[in-house]
């Protein structure tokens, strides 16, 4: 977020980023399936769609975006699982429909900011729709998820 954050061109400085948060994407995808939820085949194919399109601008762009590629089909892995809740999980659950859409959105921002000059009226609401939206998504994803929890484990 400091020394220009999210304008950053540095291809290590965002796979190092990706690494990290992909870790965590992991963790919580690792909660979410042991809440009850369960991908579910519409949800699935869409995530899979944009996941590959965008893969295949990344890779088109540059090879090297690999692994940047990689993080979006992981991203779009946990955003498909996220939008899969149901009533089943409880009514607190319900904003993991919304939640992971929106971590997508944070993401093709920072995408979407590095290809802005810096300085400018767009970067500068790109910045803070990029950290608005990460910071909205991650609020729902972890208080979806933990209602889910709640439900699964008052049901047991």
């Amino acid at each position: 977020m400091l020394g220009g954050g999210h304008a950053s061109r540095s291809k290590s400085r965002l796979v190092a980023g990706a690494a990290a948060f992909g870790a965590g994407h992991l963790a919580l995808g690792g909660l979410m399936l042991r809440s009850g939820l369960r991908f579910k085949p519409v949800q699935s194919a869409v995530h899979g769609v944009v996941a590959g399109v965008a893969g295949a601008v990344l890779l088109t762009e540059d090879r090297a975006n690999a692994p940047l590629a990689a993080y979006g089909g992981l991203l779009a892995t946990l955003s498909a699982l996220a939008t899969s809740v149901d009533r089943s999980h409880g009514p607190a659950a319900s904003v993991l429909a919304v939640a992971g859409p929106v971590f997508l959105l944070s993401d093709a921002l920072i995408l979407a900011r590095r290809t802005t000059a810096g300085g400018t009226a767009l970067a500068r609401a790109l910045d803070v729709g990029v950290i608005d939206t990460y910071a909205t998504a991650a609020l729902l994803l972890l208080t979806g998820t933990a209602a889910a929890a709640r439900t699964a484990g008052s049901a047991s």
